[in-house]
């Protein structure tokens, strides 16, 4: 019901006569409606009046006690328009735009007035109602497996509140309640306006929709709202297609559609181009439309907009759905096609005329969807009545196609070498096949060939003998025809012009004439011709000179350079004239320092040759340059050219002498240049050290890297210095050989006036792994003390010692020590005081890994006497005697000689058939006379002493020094030989060469030209 409350009283003026009477009244406010009931979205107004006197200047809307303010955001959608009508009575409406549930309430408006002085406040109410019923599933697309519990909710919501909610299966009138098998439903209300209903499926085993309804009541009508539920049993996924092509012409809009089907359904389709993904572009759309009523399926859609030959592709459309971890894809393939009739067009680049003889192309530009494959060339000539194919067999013509895109195909046909009879019209031809039509086409244009005078001479250069007659020839070709051929001397034309013939495209001429000093020079032949109004001329010239005989000049920079500093540059010239003309310079190099690369330098050579002719001569020049020079650059150089001219030939040549100023320079002098030295442990080994430099260096100096100290007492080694030649020194190094601790690097060091600092080479010597030696120190001789040292290279395993394959036992005079690193194992056995009988055998050094795995070194001991001062001397004595007694013989020898000699010459008195009585019963033993001849003449200062080198055992050598005087030597042999039964002197001589040879020492040893031969007595390990 419209209420209205009012506070205060109210009071009444009135005149009479000439007083006024004035009635006031306290404000009263009404509403038009007690209810307004409206449906969502529309506009409700309500209209508020107030009765009062005075009127009131304001009217007030309150919503469930909160005042409108219509300035603010929660009440933008409503307006309040108040105005005065009459003259108790005021008017207000309030109008509600886009009503919404939260519309929903009491609505009040309220005005004052005053009577009196008494403020008086009254009011006005109605309440508005916004009907609405709204159904809302917590999910609608269900994907399980067959017998899988689904929980549904839905809720209503509406004003009034819905007072049912109820679930059906879809095209079923029956309800379902908790009592139905397999279902449970709960209703629940969270407000005034909702109400939740939850429906429970114990067990969905196949597809099924389930309608949610909610109904509510107004002014005692039903109203009611409903939404579906779908379930759905999991299936995997399907792709068809609309068709397998889709053709459209260039320029439509076309599109091509997939439609996937599966359970679950994917949230979209992914497209392919030619196997690479694609998406959305501004000429291409993708559109992806679900659908799940009644089957769950995805439609895409690619939409061509203008469709051009970039979209011609094989399109492929792919889904993909997965359910309780496995995944399923489908996918098919649509042929896009765009289709347009061919076309062919003649490159508006193609000439009109092109010159005689000049490789040219003419090129034609097919078009169409599908692309043309071919073009084919024709053309008509003046002997030809209509076109005709251009064969391919023709090498003069080649024919090519290009495709530039997917839908242009470029022909060319290349005219290697145009003649005057290829003018005339030519033709490239063209098709293309559209659903089995074929579209042809085709293009032509006109050609002519022409030819700019071209001038040939028989001959362009002449050399003659003054007052000899010579016959120039000149030939000109040219389209059109050349019309005029003249003959010049120099830049003045000749005065009796001989003359010319025309044949075809060619006119020839012949000049001849006697040659003398007065015209030797250059001869010019002129044609010329006119093509189009445009004159053209050609030319030709012959040089005719007399003969000169080769001259050559030459040169250096710096100038005389004889002796160049390193670093610097260097130029010879060599500059040659003549008639006729020389050969090219040749130049060749003899290096002085051979064998040995330039590492330093790349020795750079440049050549150039230039040929000046004048009118009388003929100048060649060439230079050789070194741009950097090096000392490699130390030798010879010459220059040659030579002259060919009636059967003579004339040579010239110039050498220079370069000698290179540099600072020393060190190499390696082992094999391959080889700084870095692998060696077994104990053998020998040697490092050569080559050093360059002028002036000449200084002696090589050899020191230890990590000591940078002059190398001495290091070991058993020498160092030879030798003076190889005026710029090179060698100095060697060798090691008898190598102990462990040798892995290091050593150094050799020179340096000459010009090296700013000490040169150094370094060579790196490493030991190999998993080596041994063994080799002996001291005197092999009874009595003495001898050590066997045993070196390797092995990190793991235990040395033993063994004589005669027997462990040895240490006792007091046998001992032996053994030392590890962790990159060695090396020991020592000593024996003192060593005997003949005890200490004679086969010692072992032996290293054992494991019972299978042993490595060994031996040495065969031989311990003998001493050589003795008596001994040697009668040795001396000995040799003494048997050296006078050969001299003797020789002597003898001599005088038979000499005598037989004698007889033969007086034999030669007799006739050749008598022969003088005693002559022939006189026999002589050749053999014995031949054996002593043939002895080699041996002094007592001359006795050599054999030394022969012994190998007892790998990377071990013993040096057994044998003397023995050769005259010794051949009395042992002359007494085999004769046979002789004085066993005397070949016993002695057998003494003294069969006692023990004394070992030799190294303070023995020949220590050569400066050679320093340097002993290291201290243990080697």
């Amino acid at each position: 019901a419209v209420s209205s409350q009012s506070t205060g009283s109210s009071g009444i003026n009135a005149e009479y006569g000439d007083v006024a009477l004035t009635i006031e009244k306290s404000i009263t406010m009404t509403m038009a409606q007690e209810s307004y009931t409206v449906t969502v979205d529309d506009t409700a107004t309500l209209e508020c009046t107030a009765f009062a006197k005075p009127l009131p200047t304001e009217i007030k809307w309150y919503v469930n006690g909160t005042e409108i303010d219509t300035s603010t955001d929660q009440f933008n959608r409503h307006t309040i328009n108040f105005k005065e009508q009459v003259e108790y009575r005021s008017f207000s409406e309030l109008v509600i735009t886009g009503l919404k549930t939260e519309d929903n309430g009491t609505y009040k408006c309220e005005a004052s007035n005053t009577v009196k002085g008494t403020s008086y406040t009254s009011s006005a109410t109605t309440n508005v109602i916004v009907k609405y019923l709204t159904v809302s599933l917590s999910k609608k697309v269900w994907s399980i497996a067959s017998g899988d519990s689904v929980t549904v909710t839905c809720t209503g919501t509406g004003s009034p509140q819905p007072d049912e909610v109820k679930w059906f299966k879809e095209g079923t009138t029956n309800k379902i309640t908790s009592a139905d098998e397999g279902y449970t439903v709960t209703t629940t209300s969270t407000s005034n306006y909702n109400r939740i209903s939850t429906l429970v499926i114990e067990k969905q085993e196949s597809d099924q929709n389930y309608v949610c309804e909610s109904t509510n009541y107004l002014n005692n009508v039903a109203q009611f709202e409903d939404d579906k539920v779908l379930i759905k049993i999991y299936s995997p996924v399907s792709v068809s297609r609309t068709a397998s092509f889709v053709e459209t012409q260039i320029g439509k809009n076309s599109a091509i559609t997939c439609s996937c089907e599966g359970v679950p359904l994917p949230e979209e389709m992914t497209w392919y181009k030619d196997g690479t993904k694609i998406s959305a572009t501004e000429s291409r759309t993708i559109t992806n439309t679900a659908s799940y009523d009644p089957k769950f399926i995805l439609t895409s859609v690619v939409g061509f907009t203008s469709a051009s030959s970039d979209d011609i592709a094989e399109y492929k459309c792919a889904c993909e759905n997965e359910f309780s971890g496995k995944s399923n894809t489908a996918e098919t393939t649509i042929e896009f096609r765009v289709v347009t009739e061919s076309a062919i067009s003649w490159d508006s680049s193609n000439p009109k005329a092109a010159p005689f003889g000049q490789p040219l192309n003419l090129t034609c530009t097919a078009t169409g969807l599908p692309r043309p494959t071919n073009v084919v060339w024709s053309r008509q000539t003046a002997t030809d009545s209509k076109l005709v194919l251009i064969s391919s067999t023709d090498s003069r013509f080649v024919s090519s196609n290009e495709a530039v895109d997917l839908q242009t195909l470029q022909g060319t046909l290349t005219i290697t070498s145009p003649q005057y009879g290829d003018d005339g019209t030519y033709n490239c031809y063209t098709d293309n096949t559209i659903n089995n039509v074929v579209y042809s086409r085709n293009a032509n244009s006109t050609l002519l060939i022409y030819q700019n005078p071209t001038v040939t001479m028989a001959t362009t250069e002449i050399a003659s003998d003054p007052n000899k007659n010579v016959e120039l020839q000149c030939t000109v070709n040219a389209k059109p025809a050349p019309s005029s051929l003249e003959w010049y001397y120099g830049t003045n034309k000749i005065t009796n012009q001989p003359g010319s013939d025309l044949d075809g495209y060619s006119r020839t001429s012949t000049y001849s004439f006697m040659v003398a000093s007065t015209n030797e020079g250059k001869y010019r032949c002129v044609g010329g011709n006119t093509y189009d109004g445009n004159a053209a001329t050609g030319e030709g010239h012959t040089y005719v000179r007399l003969y000169r005989p080769v001259a050559m000049e030459t040169g250096s920079t710096p100038a005389g350079a004889s002796t160049v500093n390193e670093f610097s540059s260097l130029t010879f010239t060599c500059a040659t004239e003549g008639v006729p003309q020389s050969t090219d310079v040749q130049w060749t190099f003899s290096r002085t320092l051979t064998n040995i690369d330039s590492v330093d330098h790349q020795h750079t050579i440049v050549n150039t040759v230039n040929y000046e002719r004048s009118d009388l001569n003929i100048e060649t020049s060439s230079e050789y340059r070194i741009p950097t020079v090096a000392f490699t650059d130390i030798g010879t150089y010459q220059c040659k050219t030579s002259q060919t001219w009636d059967s003579k030939t004339t040579d010239n040549d110039k050498s220079w002498e370069i000698i290179v100023n540099f600072s020393a320079k060190l190499r390696s002098g082992n094999t391959n240049g080889q700084t870095n030295i692998f060696q077994d442990v104990g053998t020998q080994m040697k490092l050569t050290c080559l050093v360059y430099g002028n002036p000449q260096p200084d002696e090589a100096s050899w020191m230890w890297a990590d000591t940078s100290g002059t190398i001495s007492g290091e070991g058993d080694f020498t160092i030879t210095n030798k003076i190889k030649n005026e710029y090179q020194r060698e100095s060697v190094i060798e090691f008898m050989f190598l102990p462990i601790y040798h892995n290091r690097n050593i150094q050799c060091a020179s340096k000459n006036a010009l090296s700013s600092s000490t040169e150094k080479l370094s060579f790196s010597l490493q030991m190999n792994p998993d080596t041994m030696s063994l080799h002996l120190t001291g005197s092999e001789e009874t009595g003495a003390t001898v050590q066997l040292v045993c070196l390797t290279t092995f990190t793991e395993g235990e040395i033993q010692w063994m004589k005669d394959n027997i462990v040895i036992t240490e006792n007091n005079r046998i001992t032996y020590a053994t030392n590890s690193t962790y990159t060695t194992k090396n020991s020592v056995l000593t024996i003192v005081d060593i005997e003949e009988t005890a200490d004679n055998g086969v010692y072992a050094c032996e290293l054992v890994k494991s019972d299978t795995e042993k490595y060994r070194k031996t040495y065969n001991l031989t311990i003998g006497q001493a050589v003795t001062d008596e001994d040697l001397s009668t040795g001396i004595i000995v040799a003494l005697v048997v050296l006078v007694a050969f001299i003797i013989i020789v002597v003898i020898l001599i005088v038979v000689v000499f005598v037989h000699g004698r007889r033969k010459k007086d034999r030669s008195m007799f006739d050749g058939s008598s022969i003088p009585e005693g002559y022939e019963n006189n026999n002589y033993d050749d053999k014995q006379l031949q054996s002593v001849i043939t002895m080699p003449d041996t002094t007592l200062d001359n006795i050599p002493r054999i030394v022969e080198p012994i190998l007892l055992s790998n990377n071990t050598f013993e040096h057994d020094v044998k003397e023995a005087t050769i005259m010794q030597q051949a009395t042992l042999i002359n007494a085999n030989r004769n046979n002789r039964s004085d066993g005397g002197s070949v016993q002695r001589a057998q003494s003294t060469l069969g006692k023990p040879a004394r070992r030799s020492r190294p303070e023995d040893q020949d220590r050569g030209n400066q050679t320093l031969d340097h002993r290291d007595k201290r243990d080697w390990y």
